[in-house]
Order: C-alpha cells, then structure tokens, then sequence
C-alpha cells in the first residue's frame, strides 16, 4: 500500500467521538503490517510500518533536474578540447580549484573542496545512461526506475531496495522533501512526501490529539502481532518528532544553510536523522539546470548563482550531521549532461555524459571515478557530445550493496551486471 492509495476516514475526524474501533481501523486498511494512519501534507494521509535500526547508510538522494553541466562543474581542464569549444563560458585554468592534473571544480563549488581533501567526496565523470536520451521526462523517468530505457519496469529503484532485501520494509517511511513523490520511490514499499518535520502528525484537532494517540495506543496493546509492534513504533516515532514542533532548529557546528528552498529541505532531511526515527532514504530535488542562455562565466550567471546552492547546502548538511556522516551517503543524478559546444545565446543544450557527486564517511574521496574518453572529437558521440564511459547504475549498485548493505542486486536493477568502481568502503 503507498502513500498515495491509503484513505482512512477515521483520522481526519475533528473530534474525539470519530475515533474508531481497532476491527474498524485494520479492515479500512486492509493490509497487514500497517501501522497508523498519520497526515503528512494537506489533503493526504498515509499508513507506516516500523521495525529494526537501518541495516545500513541512510541514502540521500539529489535529483538535480535539468540536465546538470558537468564540464562546468568539474570542468576538465587538462583536456585541449575544453576551452577551445566554450571561447566564452569555460572555467580558466587559473580560477579552477584543480582535483588533479585533468579535472578541476568550479570556483563556486569552493564550499566541497574541503570535503574533498578530507576524502570524504568522490566524482564519477563521464557517466549517466548508456541509451542517449535528451527528453528531460523520458531521461529522469529512466534513470529513477534504475534501467537504460524503454524498459517496461514500473517501480523505482530505491523501492525495489526496500522491497528486495531481507530485513524487509525501513523502520520509518523513505521520504521526499518538496512538493512531489519522486519516481525513485514509486512502488509497494512504503514512502511519504512532506514539507516540514513538524508536519508528521495525527489528522486531529490539537484540542484532542493526545486522547486520539492514547486510543490509538490502546488500539494496538494487549496482543502479540506485527501491526500493534508497528503500531507502538510509529506512535513512538510521532513522540519523538513533536519535540521539534514549534522550535527554532539551530544547525550544529556552525553549518548555515543556503536561505532557499533547497537549503531548507537539506535542513529538514539532517532534523530527521537527528530524530533518530531510523529514516533510511530522502529524495530531494534542486532543479534550474537547463541553461540554455545566460550560464555565464564563474563569477557570474545562472551557473555560479545555482552552484552557491549546490556546494553550499551540502556542505551546511555535512557539518551539521557530524558524526552522522559515517553512515549517510549522499549521491547525485541529472538526466543528462549538456554539449560541449557553448551556443549563441551563452549557454549549452541538452548533451550526454555528465558527472555524479557521491558524498559520505563510507566514500573513498579525493578521486575523479571513471574513465575519461577526452574531447577529441572522434571520441565524441554522434552529436558531437560527451560519450558515457560509465553507466549510472554501477554507481548505484555499488552504494546499495556496499554502503545499504543489499546484496540483491539483480532485484535492485534488473537485467544489469553492476562493475564495482570502488569509491565505497565496506561496513
């Protein structure tokens, strides 16, 4: 049962005389190992399963919609075909924070250098799908289910990790911060969209919100199966998240967070972890990626403005989990990389390859992954772009196996042999 199908009128009663009877409740359900029915966003309400401590890593997941230019972002500055095909937007060599004798980052990703000294931030470059698609839906929709294209696999890959391994469902819902449920989580296992932290609560008026925990309570003691232990773990999960109703999250060691919308999601995923509720995986998004015009040079433009958010909140997220970081991983996807020809209008269009940024205490940081296939140009594809060296699942098979501990690999992505790339340690 997801988020989206689970419909219980009996939590969005505005009294204490429609709470309902535990017959009434798990027959409205109707599936076994529901918890309790909590409302996360307006007008939505959704059932959670608790169990164990997470096996692994908690994921995060960044989306970074648009078609994300990894040639700006870790431009290649070693490589002769660079600078001469972007006369007017590379990065000079002489501003860029050089990774080693061929990559460099943008200036504006100063925030994640420090990370990178402190190998705790890995690049896998020239990567994405191995089947050239520039249909922004079509491409995000391929890379969230985890396969190479038209493939007729319906759930998301972060899904089928839930729903694959052997210890069964997460112990607090997988989550997506924002406005929209990511196809990554689409399936049976159990997934919320929210907001706010402050949200995750019982549909009641506040007047009766304890007496309707108390019932609720009720409803799942005195007798010995899994729906009342998931039952007491999710009223136990809302206990511990009404703490932070109401107060002000101040940012541990110093981290400031990017005032947007992004910074404030990054600040939502480290309130929860630090709830210690067991969350396993966050989606979040950071779309404005298509910049066709108006990218600019590294002091300035659409690129500089959007990296100060990227390489900002990150690093803010960094500090501030401490020493959570040693089992969270952080990775990020985009749909496709851009061209390696700047156009007309200062910008690029919708390319191939990109790069992927892999964070956390388990990576093996301080190294570009991958195998470059230069910009000569007979080493482009047949739009004269960046080739695919790598395919996007290797990087994440390689964090599900090695980092959230999932061997099931062929469930995870299925019809695909995973090459381990070894940017991860093993637990």
């Amino acid at each position: 049962m997801t988020n989206e199908t689970t419909q219980v009128a009996a939590c969005g009663c505005p009294d204490e005389r429609s709470l309902v009877s535990r017959r009434t409740v798990l027959g409205a359900l109707g599936v076994a190992g529901v918890a309790t029915v909590l409302d996360l966003t307006p007008g939505r309400r959704y059932a959670f399963a608790a169990g164990a401590a997470p096996a692994g890593d908690t994921l995060i997941c960044l989306f970074l919609r648009g078609g994300m230019d990894g040639l700006s972002v870790v431009p290649p500055i070693g490589d002769p075909g660079y600078a001469s095909r972007r006369p007017t937007i590379a990065v000079p060599a002489s501003q860029a924070l050089m990774l080693d004798r061929m990559f460099g980052l943008h200036p504006r990703m100063a925030p994640l250098k420090k990370l990178w000294d402190e190998r705790d931030l890995a690049i896998v470059t020239a990567v994405g799908n191995v089947v050239s698609n520039r249909s922004h839906f079509d491409a995000e929709d391929a890379m969230e289910r985890g396969v190479k294209g038209g493939d007729s696999v319906y759930t998301g890959w972060i899904d089928r990790h839930f729903t694959s391994r052997s210890q069964g469902q997460p112990p607090f819902p997988s989550v997506a911060i924002g406005h929209r449920r990511p196809t990554s989580l689409r399936g049976p296992a159990q997934d919320i969209v929210m907001r706010s932290a402050s949200d995750f609560r019982l549909r009641v008026a506040d007047a009766v919100e304890n007496r309707a925990e108390r019932a609720l309570s009720d409803l799942h003691s005195g007798f010995s199966s899994p729906v009342a232990t998931q039952g007491q773990e999710t009223l136990r999960a809302i206990n511990l998240l009404r703490a932070r109703r109401g107060k002000t999250y101040t940012p541990a060691n110093g981290a400031t967070y990017p005032a947007t919308e992004f910074g404030r999601a990054l600040k939502e995923v480290a309130q929860l972890m630090k709830a210690d509720v067991g969350l396993e995986a966050a989606c979040l998004d950071l779309p404005g990626w298509d910049m066709h015009q108006g990218m600019g040079r590294p002091d300035q433009g659409l690129m500089a403005t959007k990296l100060d958010d990227f390489a900002g909140g990150l690093a803010a997220l960094y500090a501030d989990l401490g020493p959570l970081m040693a089992r969270t991983t952080v990775v990020t996807m985009s749909e496709f990389g851009r061209t390696v020809a700047e156009n007309g209008s200062n910008g690029t269009d919708h390319g191939y390859g990109s790069c992927m940024f892999v964070m956390g205490g388990g990576i093996r940081g301080g190294k570009v992954y991958g195998s470059w296939p230069t910009l000569a140009k007979s080493a482009l594809d047949k739009q004269g772009d960046l080739m695919v060296t790598t395919d996007y699942r290797n990087v994440l098979a390689e964090i599900v196996q090695t980092r959230m501990r999932n061997g099931r690999l062929h469930e995870v992505f299925p019809n695909f042999r995973p090459r381990a790339l070894g940017f991860t340690d093993p637990y």
